[in-house]
């Protein structure tokens, strides 16, 4: 079979990563171009011009004067933004498609970006064209169910999650995440606005990134470009179906139960919110990123003695009415039906294996390494719970469901 044009120029990307050591192009093709967007069924509906393209368009993102006393930063300024424009003002990077209009903000500069697969975050580019970072900013509108702001509660419980996902990452070197340790909180009389909003910045080593192939969870599942990542990944290494088994499903079950176990962390594991990191010698670890979507477990963290100092947005504990509920949902629905579910059949079609057979050894790991805990930490109901196909859903709205598929 001939191969598509997208085809061949992953695998021109993939070759060129690994001539520069440097295969941020090859990440954001992935990033573009093998999606087929959520199983929930909503896409991301942002403008166009907005979204991330396989030519790897840029766009320009202004970077807007505030007076400092309006503005909250944390952590390191990154060197690859611009500076700022005197001692009394700050600058903040905002999505231009919510500049505010007339002449109410001034714009220091516009920074090049290339929109990545959620539009709302975007990848910041060193000189040479090499990724240095991402931005996640602020989108008061809807992507897919929900909107993307970043009013004051979601910035400030991104910034509590990265912290105790540091803390997780320091401790145990299995468990890996695209940091979200700095950012800027612009207060509403900036824009003129009622509410203020957030903007939050992503680094890493050359390790997350720039030496080795990073790939989306997105870009393993899809059938587009005739399954090109896993297949990459198959010939490279010379894997059997069992190989990608460990390295793709059984490594991401392991560390999503010991984080739930031993962190009390939930990180929401759709298909865009991990990442596959290739080492460039076979071994294959998951990358949890979008911190503003992990949910904290007190219960889990202050029987482990960890801190539990955290805004109340996405936090569950022994007295929430859902806490059975959101741990099932995060494991059964989102891991499960999300990713595992989706990598089973993409596994089975690239190596015409048994579906059967994966889901067995998938059910057979989920039962070994939850053990005894599964009982107390699900409610041993035999349910799982997930959300309904609508927009806005809560944690009202739940779907019971029988039989756990993979514990």
């Amino acid at each position: 079979m001939k191969a598509s044009a997208l085809e061949v120029e992953l695998e021109a990307l993939a070759v060129k990563g690994g001539a520069i050591g440097n295969y941020s192009d090859l990440y954001l093709l992935c990033e573009a171009a093998l999606n087929d967007g959520s199983p929930s069924g909503f896409s991301a509906a942002g403008d166009p011009q907005y979204s991330p393209a396989v030519d790897l368009r840029r766009i320009g993102v202004p970077v807007v004067v505030f007076p400092y006393t309006l503005v909250t930063q944390v952590g390191e300024y990154p060197a690859w933004l611009p500076p700022a424009a005197n001692e009394e003002n700050a600058v903040v990077p905002v999505h231009p498609a919510f500049l505010p209009a007339g002449n109410s903000v001034e714009v220091r500069s516009t920074v090049e970006v290339t929109p990545t697969a959620s539009i709302r975050t975007v990848a910041v580019h060193h000189d040479d064209g090499t990724v240095a970072g991402f931005l996640k900013l602020h989108y008061p509108d809807c992507l897919g169910r929900f909107s993307r702001d970043l009013y004051h509660f979601k910035w400030l419980a991104s910034l509590e999650s990265d912290t105790a996902f540091r803390e997780a990452t320091e401790s145990d070197g299995r468990i890996r995440s695209l940091p979200e340790s700095f950012g800027w909180y612009a207060e509403g009389a900036c824009t003129g606005q009622d509410r203020g909003w957030g903007v939050l910045g992503r680094t890493f080593d050359r390790e997350n990134l720039l030496d080795n192939p990073l790939f989306p969870a997105f870009s393993l599942i899809t059938g587009k470009g005739n399954y090109w990542a896993l297949r990459y990944l198959r010939d490279r290494y010379d894997w059997t179906i069992s190989d990608a088994r460990v390295h793709l499903i059984d490594n991401l079950l392991t560390t999503y139960v010991g984080l739930a176990l031993e962190w009390g962390l939930l990180p929401e594991c759709n298909a865009q919110n991990v990442l596959y990191a290739d080492d460039n010698k076979g071994d294959i670890s998951p990358i949890f990123r979008d911190m503003g979507d992990v949910f904290k477990d007190l219960a889990i963290r202050s029987a482990r003695g960890l801190s539990c100092r955290f805004t109340a947005y996405k936090t569950i504990a022994n007295n929430s009415n859902d806490l059975f509920q959101r741990r099932s949902f995060s494991y059964d629905f989102k891991l499960g039906e999300y990713i595992v579910s989706p990598l089973i059949k993409a596994i089975a079609t690239v190596w015409r294996g048994d579906v059967l057979w994966l889901e067995k050894k998938a059910r057979h790991l989920g039962k070994e390494i939850w053990g005894a805990a599964a009982e107390a930490y699900f409610g041993d109901s035999g349910l799982w719970y997930s959300y309904p196909a609508s927009r806005g859903v809560s944690r009202e709205r739940y779907i019971a469901q029988v039989g756990p598929r993979y514990r």
